[in-house]
């Protein structure tokens, strides 16, 4: 037995047979369905343009379905006599980049999110798992900090908020149940997404100095090895709550993390820390909660942010060196 399975034994379970995975080639999706197809759980991965490395996860419980949700969604209608117990929605248009700013690609998002959660209902699942992110508390949380919404990249947040609130309505009375998690800032070997973990290392590697803020702020990272475990579990388990925070096991402040980054490149006697200006969003220790995710699934994350980062290079390494 792994200590994942250790410190996550002993909580009630609904069985999960199938699943359906939206954005299943993007940096969670694809770990997702590694872990689903890991535990015996047969998986519809649904993808758009991108390609889902098969080569990688090589399984006859994995079926791949190319779909554009924002024009197709509803060809996913055949799969209602396959008797797929959740549906995680995990896809999202441009949730890095200057994409997050976009009203009308944001707005498209949202009907895309009741679009799924309609199939879902109409196919039959038990459980519509939605996917939000921590910033929605810059929206939702005005105090101390006085009115959050600064920057444009909060429409982003926003949509996310309006998703989930959408989806408490369309769901009224409905026999299905929707499960909001909203994820913590998430790390991990993949550097394909645009956050502060992988621009800090790829931004090393090159030789170059990373700038950032004065990075005083209370922060909180994640390893993806132990987001996949609780989204996991929030799938199979029986939810007692309908809202789920998915965060790492200590928080700290930003430039806590940004400095034990750097540590795992001694070479690097350098990062900008107070070199860029600060965009004035300031979160909060209260919103680190994960108690939730203890008391109903004894979700005890695996990794501290320095064993997880040191992890997460070693494996970046080793891919660079193979390529």
């Amino acid at each position: 037995m792994t200590k994942s399975d250790k410190s996550n034994q002993d909580y009630e379970r609904d069985i999960m047979h199938k699943a359906i995975v939206t954005g299943a080639s993007g940096f969670i999706g694809k770990e997702l369905i590694t872990e689903l197809l890991n535990k015996g759980v047969e998986v519809y991965a649904v993808i758009n343009k991108n390609k889902l490395d098969t080569k990688i996860i090589q399984s006859d419980k994995l079926h791949v379905i190319q779909c554009d949700l924002n024009k197709n969604a509803p060809e996913l209608e055949v799969l209602k006599n396959a008797e797929i117990d959740v549906f995680y929605h995990f896809a999202w248009k441009d949730s890095y980049g200057i994409g997050r700013c976009d009203l009308d690609i944001q707005i498209e998002n949202v009907k895309m999110g009741i679009s799924c959660f309609n199939i879902a209902e109409k196919i039959g699942c038990k459980k519509f798992i939605g996917i939000g992110t921590i910033s929605e508390f810059l929206i939702l949380d005005r105090e101390p900090y006085g009115k959050q919404i600064k920057a444009g990249n909060q429409i982003y947040a926003i949509a996310k908020d309006y998703l989930h609130t959408m989806l408490r309505v369309v769901s009224y009375g409905k026999d299905i149940e929707v499960i909001w998690c909203r994820l913590s800032n998430i790390y991990g070997s993949d550097l394909s997404i645009s956050n502060l973990i992988s621009y800090e290392i790829k931004t090393i590697m090159q030789n170059l100095v990373p700038k950032f803020s004065d990075a005083l702020q209370p922060y909180n990272f994640i390893y993806v090895k132990d987001c996949i475990k609780a989204l996991f579990a929030v799938g199979e388990g029986k939810c007692k709550h309908t809202e789920y925070f998915i965060g790492g096991k200590e928080s700290n402040r930003l430039d806590w993390y940004l400095k034990m980054v750097q540590k795992q490149f001694p070479d690097c006697k350098k990062i900008g820390i107070g070199e860029r200006e600060n965009d004035g969003l300031l979160y909060s220790e209260q919103w680190f909660d994960i108690s939730d995710l203890k008391n109903d699934f004894n979700f005890v994350p695996d990794y501290g942010f320095e064993e997880g980062i040191r992890e997460a290079i070693g494996i970046i390494r080793e891919k660079s060196n193979f390529e």
